[in-house]
């Protein structure tokens, strides 16, 4: 036994490595790490790496100095990946930071913890648009011209990309007040949006989402072109009122489709008491026409005006001829606008 009395001073028993911060950094940056080692160079080594737990490393262990105080990772490529290959649906994680320390034969860890953040990490995508309908992209000579109710729009996330180990998962575009999405399925996904009943140009507001919730939004300009049906102005009048020479003018009304448009228009006629019709009258714009409809019968006139889209179609009745005034000379009477049922009167 050794006993003593007084002021001693002991020898200063060699210590672990301990870490006392790591700081926050994003995914292109480079951590530090702050550390003490009151061994110095007793230690036989000392390293620190980076940990998603006390086991699984995304920067492995390597050497730091013994007799300094702080140290910054240099990461690789490969780690920066495996950080972010760690965090595939969120942009943050958090981290252990190890010192690992190696002295008289003994091994001892310390750690600490801090957050990476992923930047720069929302999906890439091209948005476009176009008009499906052959039959209406015939007539319009592109399909980046969109016809009111007439063209089929569908609006395209094409070269879709989740970046930094993400996954996509949904796209969402908004039109004309309303929201159209989906869960993308590859690299693409459509919205066929169908008819779309907007007289001028509409913006598509079109988003890409990851499994982060990253998302990124394109917007494009829906090019529109006015249509509505074609319709008609139909006069018709028997010379004066009365007479078998019928003059018939359609005045036609039609959207022009950017000078694509055009109409036709045909007439055909038959007495209201028959069910056969004659054969079709070609008319043109606004330019009168005289039928042949006898006087005596009332006559069914049927209209069709049909444009490139559409047709529409106009029945009307022509009245028995009419005078204005009639001199019934059997019946010694006078008509006006009608004939005398009555004698003397």
């Amino acid at each position: 036994a050794i006993s003593a009395s007084g002021t001693i001073n002991l020898d200063t028993i060699p210590r672990a490595a301990t870490i006392s911060k790591a700081t926050n950094f994003n995914d292109t940056g480079n951590p530090t790490i702050t550390y003490s080692n009151p061994a110095g160079n007793s230690v036989s080594s000392l390293q620190a790496g980076i940990f998603l737990d006390g086991w699984t490393a995304v920067a492995g262990y390597r050497d730091i100095s013994k007799t300094g105080t702080t140290y910054t990772f240099n990461l690789t490529d490969a780690e920066r990946n495996a950080i972010r290959a760690a965090t595939p649906n969120s942009n943050t994680l958090t981290l252990r930071f190890y010192v690992r320390t190696v002295l008289g034969g003994q091994t001892y860890l310390n750690y600490t913890t801090a957050t990476v953040t992923i930047v720069d990490g929302n999906p890439t995508f091209t948005a476009s648009y176009q008009d499906t309908n052959s039959a209406i992209v015939a007539v319009t000579g592109n399909d980046q011209l969109i016809v009111q109710t007439k063209s089929t729009l569908a609006v395209k996330v094409t070269n879709a990309a989740a970046l930094k180990s993400a996954s996509l998962t949904t796209a969402t575009c908004v039109l004309n007040g309303t929201t159209y999405s989906g869960n993308i399925s590859g690299n693409s996904y459509t919205f066929n949006i169908g008819a779309l009943d907007i007289s001028s140009n509409a913006t598509a507001t079109v988003t890409v989402a990851d499994s982060r919730g990253n998302t990124t939004t394109k917007t494009l300009t829906i090019q529109m072109i006015a249509y509505f049906a074609p319709s008609a102005i139909i006069t018709y009048a028997r010379a004066n009122n009365y007479y078998t020479p019928t003059t018939v003018n359609v005045d036609a009304n039609y959207a022009s489709v950017n000078g694509a448009n055009s109409v036709t228009i045909k007439v055909r006629y038959k007495k209201t008491t028959v069910s056969t019709w004659s054969s079709y009258v070609t008319f043109q714009d606004n330019v009168s026409q005289v039928l042949q409809l006898d006087n005596e019968y009332a006559w069914d006139l049927q209209t069709v005006i049909t444009d490139l889209y559409s047709t529409v179609t106009y029945n009307m009745v022509v009245s028995r001829g009419m005078p204005i005034v009639f001199f019934d000379r059997l019946k010694n009477s006078t008509g006006f606008n009608c004939f005398p049922l009555d004698e003397d009167s």
